[in-house]
């Protein structure tokens, strides 16, 4: 067997699984960071909800009014704690492992295929 068939074997094999595993970790990570911001904008936009409810005349009852001051600094507080989208990082992490470990079986299959095509190959 030469070192031909070598690269035929290693681009039919572990070559198109690690580039099918990079491919699934970028999808995975796209659809994980989409549905993490839609949810973030939907907490938001409930958050202004609360918030804009919050705002407006205090009632006459001081009982009425403090409980309204209450709502509106708590609302104020949550909109503050939201204002800024969540860090990708977590899910980028989630997305790395994985291409590293789709690099790593890639390195071991073409170690394995090595031997059979009898080239000497470094990975």
């Amino acid at each position: 067997m030469t070192a031909q068939s070598f690269e035929a074997a290693k681009a039919a094999g572990p070559e198109h699984q690690r580039r099918e595993a990079h491919r699934l970790a970028r999808e995975a990570y796209t659809a994980a960071r989409s549905e993490q911001l839609a949810t973030w904008a939907t907490a938001k936009a409930a958050v202004s909800v609360r918030l804009e409810k919050a705002k407006g005349e205090l009632p006459a009852d001081p009982k009425a009014a403090a409980a309204m001051q209450a709502e509106f600094a708590a609302a104020q507080a949550a909109m503050t704690a939201i204002e800024q989208k969540p860090s990708e990082r977590p899910l980028l992490a989630v997305m790395d492992a994985a291409i590293n470990a789709a690099n790593r079986a890639y390195h071991d299959a073409v170690r394995a295929l090595a031997p059979v095509h009898g080239v000497h190959s470094e990975g």
